[in-house]
């Protein structure tokens, strides 16, 4: 009795190792990447509410202060323009930064297989006919 519980426990562990193992790929790159979009987006889309681009140019041509004499006017629209390029810049920064983080995200199972395999075929092969990696 004590045979088949654990024979059956080893096959359930077993199964869903190789499940899990073999789920993982596919989890990675449909569902986990859906998440890190999502996750992504939503990181975005705060970052252009505290910076307030959207705001800094719907108000591009209204005077500040309620300085409504065209020279009270022209500062106020080149002091918009200014700061507004420059939220705009730094939302343009922080979404490379997170294309960055999407981009290694996707590479690095890629990457990771590459090297363990690279290291695989080094130590299966005869050392004597392999030349060091220092040479």
């Amino acid at each position: 009795m004590s045979h088949s519980v654990a024979l059956s426990s080893l096959k359930i562990f077993a199964v869903d190792l190789v499940g899990r193992v073999l789920f993982w790929p596919l989890w990675w790159y449909s569902f986990g990447l859906r998440q890190l979009v999502t996750s992504l987006a939503s990181v975005i889309l705060e970052e252009e509410h505290r910076l307030g681009v959207g705001l800094w140019w719907r108000n591009l041509f209204v005077p500040m202060y309620g300085q409504y004499d065209w020279e009270g006017r022209i500062i106020s629209f080149v002091m918009r323009l200014f700061v507004g390029a420059g939220r705009t810049l730094l939302l343009v920064l922080w979404l490379l930064i997170v294309l960055a983080v999407a981009a290694v995200w996707i590479a690095a199972p890629i990457a990771a297989g590459y090297f363990i395999w690279r290291n695989f075929a080094y130590f299966v092969t005869i050392p004597w006919l392999v030349a060091p990696y220092g040479t």
